[in-house]
């Protein structure tokens, strides 16, 4: 294959348009989404809490200058809450952007794929959905939406947590790692700067760790006396050694908090037809970067509002 190319200040590159080239097209694209996702959602919160002027500077470039306006229309955030104290500081200013859009790149994907991994689960196994209710029930009452207080006092709805993230992690791989030293694990050589990336999804489903790996048995988690406890999927979910998730404990702590409100709120049940018969959904999930759990045509009967009825209790 032959590529036209162009030489500019030693920079050596392929022409887009051409075949074979579209990984380059691709990637441009990624490269305007890449900004307009830490861009977009800042211009939006500056437009509701400053003025935004433009003044050149010496001469060649226009420069943003943000002030403060005292109307109070930016919703509470970690943006507006640090923008606040740094809107002086054009570096500052650029933390705050790419800190709120990696969480946001981090943490909303795969938040609403755990959560509606719960969601199909409670479907599918509504004996384990009216356990943990009646277990909410009898702890926290009808008064009020459990809390963290509750917590420890609330080990069945703790292992059907840690069983709805083994099931189906909501990521398969973990991020590269790059070996340090030459090693050997089990009898295989790995070279020093050799890319190791762990296997989530296979740890998940060894039947070493979890028998019957495949089943929905959030019994493997809650403590009983004589009993060995399988190891918990926080564990290895969310990464290995100095590169694990800087965002766990919000991520774990926002989904269980989700589910015990929809679990002590919502009765969660299968879709009817037009003749007033159940539906099963079907179990088909997106593999990915992060796996998108289920298909949105899949759940979407499962979300609407009739087939959330509000608990009596």
């Amino acid at each position: 294959m032959f590529l036209l190319t162009r030489v500019t200040s030693g920079d050596v590159r392929s022409a887009a348009w051409l075949p074979g080239a579209s990984f380059k097209r691709k990637a441009e694209k990624w490269a305007l989404d890449s900004i307009a996702i830490k861009e977009r959602p800042w211009e939006w919160l500056a437009a509701s809490m400053v003025r935004t002027l433009l003044f050149p500077l010496k001469g060649y470039f226009l420069t943003t200058m943000y002030i403060w306006k005292a109307d109070g229309t930016a919703l509470p955030s970690f943006a507006s809450r640090n923008a606040e104290k740094n809107l002086d500081d054009f570096q500052m200013v650029e933390v705050i952007k790419n800190c709120s859009a990696i969480a946001y790149l981090a943490g909303s994907d795969t938040t609403v794929s755990l959560a509606l991994t719960f969601i199909l689960a409670m479907v599918l196994h509504p004996e384990v959905q009216a356990r943990a209710q009646a277990e909410i029930d009898a702890v926290v009452g009808p008064a009020r939406f459990p809390d963290f207080s509750d917590r420890d006092r609330l080990p069945y709805v703790e292992a059907l947590f840690a069983e709805t993230m083994r099931i189906h992690p909501v990521a398969p791989l973990s991020v590269p790692h790059s070996c340090i030293t030459d090693d050997v694990y089990n009898g295989y050589y790995i070279p020093a700067g050799a890319t190791v990336v762990g296997n989530i999804w296979a740890i998940m489903h060894d039947e070493t760790l979890y028998p019957e790996p495949s089943a929905f048995r959030p019994e493997r988690f809650v403590k009983e006396e004589g009993k060995e406890l399988q190891p918990h999927p926080e564990q290895f979910l969310f990464g290995f050694g100095r590169r694990v998730c800087p965002g766990k404990y919000l991520a774990a702590n926002s989904v269980w908090l989700l589910i015990t409100y929809l679990l002590s709120t919502f009765d969660i049940k299968k879709p009817l037809d037009k003749d007033g018969k159940e539906v099963d959904p079907a179990v088909k999930y997106n593999d990915g970067l992060v796996r998108i759990s289920p298909e949105y045509s899949a759940i979407q009967a499962i979300l609407h509002v009739a087939s959330f009825p509000v608990r009596k209790r």
